[in-house]
């Protein structure tokens, strides 16, 4: 966090990299993206680190290596989507919520079906936007049965796990229920 120890993370996770530690990798490649000079001994391209860490098997690498190749809206580069195939395979669930958000904005049922698998592997890795999503989905049918009581859940499991964009100010008044 603090840059006096920039130098020490750098040849940490350096050597970390060196020795096939693909998470180290992928944090080295994000670290090396910060403004510093003069360049550390032996720095590499940020897409390098990245590359490496993907290639060794870091879901996060690949996730960041197609970030970069991704649109706001439509179909990003055939080879952006492989590396979130790929990131979403390892567990990475910001790229299952990206290649479900690729999928919804098809409009197509096929690909309805698709976004709903891939939100559902985000929200159980913990892509609690990916739950709110998916749980609109089985509101409406959309690429799933409808299902009120799964939608309920997904709901619930967003409100209770996702960061809050908000402040309350005051007291909350409402009336307990039992089910």
């Amino acid at each position: 966090r603090s840059k006096k120890n920039w130098d020490d993370t750098y040849t940490a996770w350096t050597k970390a990299c060196d020795t096939g530690e693909a998470g180290s990798c992928t944090d080295l490649g994000r670290f090396v993206t910060n403004k510093h000079d003069p360049a550390w001994p032996g720095e590499q391209t940020s897409e390098t680190y990245l590359r490496q860490g993907c290639d060794n098997g870091d879901a996060e690498g690949c996730y960041w290596l197609a970030e970069a190749d991704l649109p706001k809206k439509g179909d990003p580069p055939e080879p952006a989507y492989l590396l979130l195939e790929k990131s979403c395979e390892g567990g990475h669930g910001d790229a299952c919520a990206e290649l479900g958000s690729i999928h919804v904005q098809r409009k197509t049922s096929f690909d309805d079906e698709i976004a709903a698998g891939h939100m559902e592997t985000a929200c159980d890795t913990g892509h609690f936007e990916s739950c709110k999503e998916l749980g609109s989905m089985y509101l409406r049918g959309k690429g799933v049965e409808k299902d009120r009581a799964r939608a309920k859940e997904l709901a619930q499991r967003y409100s209770v796990n996702a960061r809050r964009r908000h402040l309350r100010l005051g007291a909350h008044f409402g009336f307990p229920y039992v089910a």
